[in-house]
């Protein structure tokens, strides 16, 4: 099973029906149950099996880390997620056709490296809070918002920007 499985339909409706039926019981027998209690104990019993089983790992084609280390080539717009996690993401440069390519990042209690090749147009923005930030230009930030974009940048041709949250966690941000 997935994590997943926390956020469908089936998932709130057996739960809503199981509270439903606690209460009742509690109301027409006087027997009090800790519904709350039994539940965050079974869910986290859930979350320690997935892990274990490995159900929290990163699969191809899925652009999250989650509880684990991997490497991201990430080709064109998008969004890539790492918590409790780290990982490298390699950017590619944006193609002539794309215009603007926008790629979102948000690292959570968690560490990433985020590369761009030299010599792509980038303008970039971090906001970071109880984190650690290091833009290509050797600024760093650990609260508050920043912005770098590279030398040249010309807002008529395609370009990369990149836009990052970071959330008790560290992120290197690096042109090489």
């Amino acid at each position: 099973m997935r994590m997943g499985f926390l956020f469908t339909q089936m998932f709130w409706g057996i739960f809503l029906v199981l509270l439903g039926l606690v209460m009742i019981i509690k109301v027409v027998f006087g027997i009090h149950i800790p519904f709350l209690r039994l539940f965050i104990s079974f869910l986290l019993i859930y979350m320690g099996i997935s892990m274990l089983m490995g159900h929290f790992t990163r699969k191809e084609g899925q652009r999250s880390i989650v509880f684990d280390e991997s490497r991201i080539q990430a080709g064109g717009s998008g969004k890539y997620d790492i918590i409790f996690g780290s990982g490298v993401i390699e950017l590619a440069e944006p193609e002539a056709s794309q215009g603007v390519t926008r790629v979102q990042v948000n690292v959570v209690f968690g560490s990433a490296v985020i590369k761009i090749k030299p010599g792509t147009p980038v303008k970039l923005t971090v906001d970071a809070a109880f984190a650690g930030a290091n833009l290509p230009n050797g600024n760093q930030i650990s609260f508050g918002e920043a912005s770098w974009q590279s030398p040249g940048l010309d807002e008529s041709k395609p370009y990369l920007l990149l836009d990052t949250d970071v959330v008790f966690g560290s992120l290197d941000i690096m042109t090489e």
